[in-house]
């Protein structure tokens, strides 16, 4: 259909004999925010496999702006335009962020292809700069927080000429601030004539976001909805087929005994201590802007990144450092 910049007919997919697709059809306009949405397992990993080359399909056709394709390979998806970003970052912790944006597009000269930092600087300052993005980009990109990192694979993805942006659950892990800029930076790609495919288990975000909604399930696509012409509920009723009740409330019991006591605590992010103590059966929330600590905070604590002074109590036992394997241990 004019206007339309992916549409698929019929596509089928088996795995054996499980039926993954069933003669899905669906259309995607040029510009807009679409989310797919469905319970695990109702068929919507496989649909973006093979919309970024990774499976092929059995049957059925796909068309984008204008043209049939057939997509074999990631590379063929990359170069008409389509780009994903996944729940975990696709990054380069190590290099700085200049380099992550324009990894294997970097700008050379002369015949044995050297690296033209300063010209790769200046590009990646410019894009982040459009995008209202304030990042360093000499940061090495294990420095930053995850919402930053997802923005960062946002903009590789536009350094690329991406027209068509695949985000699934791309907000997992991510504060509601980060989300926030996230989301605005969406819109923005919105404003570009970029399109984006928002896959999510998250039914706010999508009436936050998206323009329209489509349903999958157990491998059959059963609408798609204006978002501002649906509900939550209407929604939900078409991800499982059946009527959502309330299950009744559960009672949450939080003990006096302390858990977690962090006295003092700095790391390399913070610029200043922090302290705080959390009771068993609690639920202590940490939030702040994008790039504040709050990750890092957790990766401390997890044993991950050094911490630099302070005391870390668990169950009454102070530990001095700490390590992914030590933490698991004590629990």
């Amino acid at each position: 259909m004019p206007g339309d910049i992916l549409v698929l007919q019929n596509i089928n997919k088996h795995f054996g004999g499980i039926r993954a697709l069933i003669d899905v059809s669906l259309a995607v306009r040029k510009g807009e925010i679409h989310a797919l949405v469905g319970e695990n397992g109702a068929g919507k990993s496989t649909l973006i496999k093979i919309l970024t080359g990774a499976i092929h399909r059995d049957s059925g056709e796909i068309w984008f702006n204008g043209q049939k394709q057939t997509i074999e390979n990631p590379v063929q998806s990359r170069e008409i335009g389509i780009a994903a970003i996944y729940q975990e970052v696709n990054l380069f912790p190590q290099l700085p962020v200049m380099y992550n944006l324009f990894f294997g597009n970097e700008p050379t000269r002369g015949r044995l292809g050297w690296l033209r930092s300063r010209s790769i600087r200046t590009k990646a300052g410019e894009l982040l700069k459009k995008f209202g993005v304030e990042i360093d980009p000499s940061t090495p990109i294990g420095e930053l927080g995850l919402g930053q990192k997802r923005i960062v694979e946002i903009l590789k993805a536009i350094s690329l000429n991406a027209q068509f942006l695949i985000m699934d659950e791309a907000t997992t892990g991510m504060s509601r601030a980060e989300i926030t800029t996230l989301f605005d930076i969406v819109r923005d790609l919105k404003k570009r004539h970029v399109t984006v495919l928002y896959i999510s288990h998250h039914l706010e975000e999508v009436f936050e976001l998206a323009d329209r909604v489509s349903v999958l399930r157990d491998g059959t696509l059963i609408d798609t909805f204006a978002t501002e012409k649906t509900s939550v509920e209407a929604l939900s009723r078409a991800i499982v087929g059946r009527e959502i009740r309330d299950a009744g409330v559960l009672e949450h019991i939080v003990s006096d005994a302390v858990a977690l006591e962090v006295t003092e605590l700095l790391i390399p992010r913070l610029q200043k201590p922090i302290s705080f103590t959390l009771k068993q059966g609690e639920i202590l929330g940490i939030t702040g802007v994008v790039g504040a600590g709050k990750t890092e905070i957790g990766r401390a604590l997890f044993g991950v990144d050094p911490i630099l002074s302070g005391s870390v109590k668990i169950c009454g036992r102070e530990y001095t450092s700490l390590t992914p394997q030590k933490a698991k241990e004590i629990g």
